[in-house]
């Protein structure tokens, strides 16, 4: 493992991690900001389903939570405004408060992740329909 506990290296003082995920160099403490820039590599790429997983992920933490493409800054939170940045190959989730760590961890795995059809069920998910 190398600083800041990423595995896969630095570049330019930035740890990335082996699914993509940089991290810049800030910490959380006392409700500073942390980023996470990471590739979308889902083959249909950050569409409703993820959309709707991500926000309701972010909801689930006290921080503020933005996603940012370009210009532009979305509130992560809303799946409505994650529609703005549907398109992007590459997005930024930055999280402010005071548990912006784990909420950063937690909401890059979701945009790292190549499907969310291929995450475990939890509790809030329906069941799968009955064949036959």
């Amino acid at each position: 493992m190398n600083q800041g506990g990423f595995e896969g290296g630095t570049t330019n003082g930035t740890a990335v991690d082996r699914t993509g995920v940089t991290a810049l160099p800030e910490t959380a403490m006392n409700g500073e900001t942390l980023r996470r820039t990471v590739a979308i590599v889902n083959p249909h790429g950050f569409h409703m389903r993820p959309q709707m997983y991500f926000a309701q992920e972010a909801q689930r933490y006290q921080s503020e939570v933005a996603v940012i493409h370009g210009s532009t800054r979305v509130n992560g939170k809303s799946p409505l405004d994650l529609m703005m940045v549907a398109t992007a190959q590459e997005l930024t989730v930055e999280v402010t408060g005071p548990d912006a760590a784990p909420a950063v961890e937690a909401l890059a795995a979701i945009l790292a992740a190549p499907s969310t059809d291929d995450d475990p069920p939890t509790d809030n998910d329906p069941p799968p329909p009955k064949k036959g």
